[in-house]
């Protein structure tokens, strides 16, 4: 296992190889500030961050959204935020990472009432 030093500091090194620059981006206080409107967000519930002007994300895709406009303004450039994002889920195993479906199951009661 790696240490998160060890691992930017490699990405750093096998980045500036290619030519492209790594900087950090200080991660605090991105899930509690809603990416789309600025405002300071509520947890909802576990995983979901709630905007006071109505709308609730997922935390980690909030979070994400406002390092993304975090490291654009670094470098003076604005980014735009997508409209919709599906949140996808993944089980990894020792083998490979599986796509979780959604969907109902075929044992679900609502497919046996019909």
């Amino acid at each position: 296992m790696w240490s998160y030093w060890k691992l930017i500091t490699r990405m750093a090194v096998t980045l500036g190889n290619c030519g492209v620059a790594l900087f950090a981006v200080p991660e605090d206080g991105t899930s509690q500030l809603c990416a789309r409107h600025g405002c300071r967000a509520e947890r909802a519930q576990r995983g979901l961050v709630r905007c006071p002007r109505g709308h609730v994300t997922h935390a980690d895709v909030n979070a994400a959204m406002n390092i993304l406009k975090r490291g654009a303004s670094a470098l003076g450039l604005t980014a735009e935020l997508p409209a919709r994002i599906k949140v996808l889920g993944f089980t990894p195993t020792p083998e490979r990472v599986i796509e979780r479906k959604r969907g109902r199951k075929p044992d679900s009661p609502a497919l046996k009432a019909g």
